[in-house]
């Protein structure tokens, strides 16, 4: 086990130290801030109303700026192929699962 475990532990420290992150201040990517007692205490209040618009927009603008970033990776295309190829057979696995407890279910009747 640790034959294996010491050589992925310094791939993932390797992979963490190659890039550097570029973070743009939350403070620019906001609304205009909505003038009342608990937005003086808070100026992130409005963003817990999950299903707001000014939140929805918020979030698809953030995404949009992510995406964009990530994209900009040479590697991106590679990451989002094997993480679809195991999304595809972790599907595929749990429709087994299912087809055997039916099977099983079917069985013991």
């Amino acid at each position: 086990m640790r034959k294996i475990f010491a050589p992925l532990s310094f791939l993932a420290l390797a992979a963490c130290g190659t890039q550097t992150p570029t973070e743009t201040p939350l403070a620019d990517t906001l609304p205009p801030p909505q003038v009342s007692e608990a937005t003086a205490e808070d100026p992130y209040l409005w963003l817990e109303e999950v299903e707001g618009e000014a939140a929805l927009d918020w979030v698809r603008n953030q995404n949009d700026r992510s995406l964009k970033e990530l994209k900009a990776d040479p590697d991106y295309a590679g990451y989002e192929a094997a993480a679809i190829e195991a999304q595809r057979r972790a599907y595929e696995e749990e429709e087994q699962d299912e087809e055997l407890d039916d099977r099983k279910t079917f069985l013991l009747q």
